[in-house]
């Protein structure tokens, strides 16, 4: 996985590789082997000899897969986090960049979409389902990040999706997108 990587008021390029029990994170060039341990209130973070505990809600790890801005609670302080993933080269030719904000829906992972739930001009409230995505062999719902109507659907059922697609656009009820990298 590569991106971006908002922490505070911190930038970071990141790319990750997982090998065995350890994650190989890289940092602006810099690598670092990571293990993670997932716990009841989100993760341990083992770097090095240090241990990070990092407190993140279900609702929290949407906004960080949506690209939204979420405050996650790192050793008991609150840190503010963005992390945008980076498109694949046939994304950014399909989607412009700059057309991708908070309403824009994308698949978090390659697979086929099953089920579509929802129609071009419908309203739909934050936390709807909008389609269901099969991704190995499990069905994964995709949910909207935010209320509003159903702007474009660009997918069709039974086609397979990549990792980063554009799947659904939905405009913000005020009227206007919300202003963002991808949501």
């Amino acid at each position: 996985m590569q991106g971006k990587l908002e922490v505070g008021e911190h930038q970071f390029d990141v790319e990750t590789h997982r090998e065995n029990e350890t994650i190989l994170v890289s940092l602006n060039g810099k690598e670092y082997a990571v293990k993670l341990e997932e716990t009841e209130q989100g993760f341990t973070v083992m770097l090095g000899g240090n241990e990070l505990h990092v407190e993140v809600t279900d609702e929290q790890k949407d906004h960080l897969r949506l690209s939204r801005s979420t405050d996650v609670s790192v050793d008991g302080h609150l840190v503010s986090t963005l992390f945008r993933p980076q498109r694949s080269n046939n994304l950014q030719a399909s989607v412009d960049e700059g057309d991708m904000d908070e309403g824009s829906v994308t698949a978090l992972m390659p697979g086929t979409i099953m089920r579509i739930l929802v129609e071009e001009g419908q309203t739909v409230a934050s936390g709807d389902v909008l389609l269901i995505l099969e991704a190995m062999k499990m069905e994964n719902e995709i949910k909207a990040p935010l209320s509003g109507v159903v702007e474009s659907i660009a997918v069709e059922e039974g086609k397979p999706v990549n990792k980063g697609e554009l799947l659904v656009h939905i405009e913000a009820e005020n009227g206007e997108a919300v202003e963002g990298e991808e949501g």
